[in-house]
């Protein structure tokens, strides 16, 4: 009899999060641009105008006009902006370095070190 496969399939590429700041940026740089256009065709100065109320005027023409979210996030994802991997905590990092025994565990990095080190002096000897 056939055991039956209960494993969901793979995925072709890694699931990469959208950075949620970069839409957010995104968004309020094209509401910014929006206003400034409008500022532009109704005759004002643009520079002549505080950035604050720029900045009110983009903030009220975001929470009118919610596409610019979905257009930001488009943006977003052909400019590649995704999250990066978070670092991990330190208490995390301590969990990975002690062992059972609750001795630090160095393995590997005791290795690389003392190779660094007779590199070093091979390099200093063969100088001389």
């Amino acid at each position: 009899m056939a055991k039956a496969s209960y494993s969901l399939p793979q995925a072709s590429e890694p699931f990469q999060p959208i950075s949620r700041t970069a839409i957010c940026i995104l968004a309020r740089l094209a509401a910014k641009r929006a206003v400034q256009d409008q500022l532009r065709s109704d005759g004002v100065s643009v520079t002549l105008v505080r950035p604050a109320e720029i900045a009110a005027k983009a903030n009220e023409y975001l929470y009118t006009h919610s596409e610019l979210y979905d257009e930001a996030r488009e943006r977003a994802v052909r400019m590649g902006m995704f999250e990066k991997p978070r670092r991990k905590s330190a208490r995390k990092m301590q969990a990975l370095l002690h062992n059972r025994g609750g001795a630090i565990y160095w393995g590997q990095l005791e290795q690389d070190m003392a190779e660094l080190v007779r590199q070093i002096a091979d390099t200093r000897l063969t100088k001389l």
